[in-house]
């Protein structure tokens, strides 16, 4: 049954700092949602994605969507190892793309494939050159921090600590006292569908950010709205919540609405849960094709299956250094184009094929876009 979602308009206490009532109340929310989330420590997960546009938020929550583009994809993770991969097909990429100079296009879609064990992560970067063939490329980066900016998966199941951007980072930043994120209120008389939830409402600079948490199922927040001071904003649901025996509650459904009418429907399909076959956490190619790894300043040679814990020497022949040539034009970050309605990402094309994409921002297109449309 879809969520009836109440928008509040909540008054800033007459108080900055929280009371220890409220610390209590965020402590325990805090405490019972990483208790539920803690309890899913490995798990293979598939999943289909849903992309649309032109759609109202009601009609969002219903499945009633427009321009919609839908692919599947799969996460999987056991302790430090993990796997991404979330593809569009190469006639919708081909069909949503548009060239915009030279060098360049424009994609409505990411593409993103990924591999980590946290000591390095290796990124596939696949798009559209501007010769309308598909461009295929892959990087070694050092950490996992390039790995888990690309990842959007609900309660942030598997994150580390220091990556995840679910409910309990900001309560513990609120708990510490902190002043980068503030209290604003805590509200406990809201009801969602007969159910009582308990609304918080929080600001970081200029964005205000409202939680609704359900007591009954593990404090999972079954809306996060953020909402900048120009009025502008982004919905985040929790939806089709379930109880697995032994485990705990687990969200199936994953919404994202944004004030530009545009979001994206993540719906678990799949779920088993218990350590990972070692042989999972591999990238596989349908060519061989070869890799440079940019903390150790190495080109390997090509193959088709990449494993991070079975990586080549660095030396000849498995490996080369390689020197890393300018680029002919300034690159370009990816983001919306002014005119465009869906927003699109662009992508930056150099020679021989090879695809440069200024990733620095991608976790900002993925997961927070919404809070400056």
């Amino acid at each position: 049954m879809p969520l009836f979602f109440l928008l509040l308009v909540l008054g800033m206490g007459s108080d900055d700092s929280p009371s220890n009532e409220q610390l209590n109340e965020l402590k325990a929310i805090r405490g019972m949602y990483d208790d539920n989330r803690n309890k899913f420590e490995a798990g293979v997960f598939e999943f289909e994605v849903t992309e649309f546009s032109n759609t109202e938020l009601e009609d969002a929550k219903e499945g009633r969507i427009n321009d919609a583009f839908s692919t599947k994809g799969y996460y999987s993770y056991d302790e430090k190892n993990a796997i991404f991969s979330l593809i569009y097909p190469d006639d919708m990429i081909k069909a949503t793309s548009k060239k915009v100079g030279s060098n360049r296009v424009a994609t409505r879609f990411n593409n993103f494939r990924a591999l980590t064990n946290h000591e390095l992560s290796l990124i596939e970067i696949l798009g559209l050159s501007p010769n309308g063939e598909m461009a295929r490329s892959a990087q070694i980066h050092g950490g996992a921090q390039n790995f888990y900016q690309g990842v959007n998966f609900p309660m942030d199941l598997g994150f580390p600590e220091e990556y995840r951007n679910d409910l309990s980072r900001p309560f513990q930043a609120i708990i510490e006292g902190r002043a980068i994120i503030k209290l604003l209120k805590i509200d406990n008389d809201t009801v969602v569908n007969g159910i009582n939830v308990s609304t918080i409402s929080t600001s970081f600079r200029d964005v205000k950010e409202t939680w609704m948490v359900d007591f009954s199922r593990a404090c999972i927040p079954i809306l996060r709205k953020f909402e900048t001071s120009e009025g502008r904003f982004n919905l985040q649901m929790l939806d089709d919540i379930r109880f697995l025996p032994g485990r705990g509650w687990l969200p199936h459904k994953f919404i994202t609405w944004r004030s530009s009418r545009t979001g994206r429907i993540v719906q678990i399909t799949s779920v088993s849960l218990g350590p990972v076959a070692s042989n999972r956490f591999q990238l596989e190619f349908p060519e061989p094709i070869g890799i440079k790894n940019q903390l150790s300043k190495v080109a390997y040679a090509p193959r088709k299956t990449w494993d991070l814990r079975k990586l080549p020497s660095l030396n000849l022949p498995d490996a080369r250094p390689y020197v890393t040539m300018p680029a002919a034009d300034e690159p370009v970050l990816p983001g919306e184009i002014a005119s465009s309605s869906p927003p699109y990402i662009v992508l930056v094309i150099v020679a021989f094929g090879t695809m440069a994409l200024a990733y620095g921002l991608l976790r900002w297109t993925t997961r927070h876009s919404g809070k400056s449309n």
